[in-house]
This record gives C-alpha cells, structure tokens and sequence, in this order.
C-alpha cells in the first residue's frame, strides 16, 4: 500500500484539486478493505450475493459502452469513434477476428461434448 500510495503522490496531475485527489485515495482504500473483507467472509450466501451484483455491474458497464470490450463493434454500432491510426484498426481487426474464432470453436466443442446426441 506504501508503494502505491507514492506512485499515486508522484504521479498526480497537478491540475487536480485537493478533493478530487482524496476521494480517488479514499476509493482506493474502501475497494482493498472491502476486498480483504470479501475474502475473510465465511458465508455463502452473501458471497452469492456479492458475485451477483458485480456480474449486473459488469453487464450494465460492457452494455452501456461496447468499446471497452472490442473497439472494433463499438465503431460499427456507434459512429461517433473515431481512430485514424491503421495499427490500431489493424490491431482491433485482428483481436476481432480472434474473438469469433475462439467463439466458435468453443461452440463446436460444446456441440461435439453434447449428452444429446445430433
């Protein structure tokens, strides 16, 4: 936490307020004690519970802004991206195309895996 915390002091913007700079520290201790929280707790049930809401929060998020997940479908879908680089696109095109080739060999594993049969 000591390391951290001096990376965060060395690299701080200086343009940032004092209360911009707190709250970003103090978000940071409340996810490592929340953290080390979740792994002390003994129950099942609100382990349950907390694993549910972070896969909404997931969802909600990848929903919200599909270029987070692939940059590539974020452009198709909103046209407001814009990205002149051609080793980006090359990049993004690529990451896709390795997406649906893991999609669908997963997909025909399952199939061939399957109980019922075709």
């Amino acid at each position: 936490l000591l390391i951290i915390l001096i990376y965060i002091n060395i690299y701080i913007p200086k343009n940032q307020n004092n209360l911009n700079i707190l709250s970003n520290i103090g978000i940071f201790f409340t996810f490592c004690i929340f953290y080390l929280w979740m792994v002390c707790l003994n129950t099942l049930f609100l382990r349950y519970i907390f694993i549910c809401i972070s896969y909404i929060i997931v969802i909600i998020s990848m929903g919200a802004n599909i270029t987070i997940l692939n940059p590539f479908i974020g452009k198709l879908i909103n046209d407001k991206i814009f990205s002149n680089d051609p080793l980006f696109i090359y990049l993004t095109f690529a990451y896709t195309i390795l997406i649906f080739l893991v999609l669908f060999s997963l997909q025909k594993t399952a199939r061939k895996n399957s109980i019922v049969p075709s």
